[in-house]
């Protein structure tokens, strides 16, 4: 079964401010209370509130892997915008490229202003069915 993580910060308000799914966080090596949140004869969910420092810990220690990623699929367009007949490819990295930037400046200006708007940040682990 595969798992994937959401990402979310929580307002004052209690309302969700911001959910993304940062699949280049690699939490393996990460010691956090995860609590079984959600389970069914399929699929199981954990979560866990973390702190300001904890989500500003993870940031910036995955963040220059984000933006490697950003800079080599913006390589890709470049490479596919250069092949005749290829523009839809370009088109589909080009989108992930302005998806990832968005993620990158959500999480970047979520933590500038964390203090100000939010209460703490949540976590989830979820299991999906990826056809494995």
């Amino acid at each position: 079964m595969a798992t994937d993580l959401r990402f979310k910060g929580i307002g004052k308000n209690g309302e969700v401010v911001f959910s993304i799914e940062p699949g280049w966080w690699d939490l393996s090596e990460e010691k956090f209370n995860w609590v079984e949140s959600h389970f069914n004869a399929s699929y199981r969910d954990w979560d866990v509130d973390i702190s300001f420092a904890e989500a500003k810990y993870l940031h910036e220690k995955f963040r220059p892997e984000l933006v490697e990623m950003i800079q080599y699929n913006e390589q890709c367009v470049i490479s596919y915008k250069a092949l005749p007949g290829k523009e839809l490819v370009a088109g589909e990295y080009e989108d992930y490229c302005t998806r990832l930037r968005s993620e990158l400046a959500t999480i970047d200006a979520a933590l500038v202003n964390a203090e100000n708007t939010i209460s703490h940040f949540h976590l989830t682990e979820f299991e999906w069915d990826s056809g494995y």
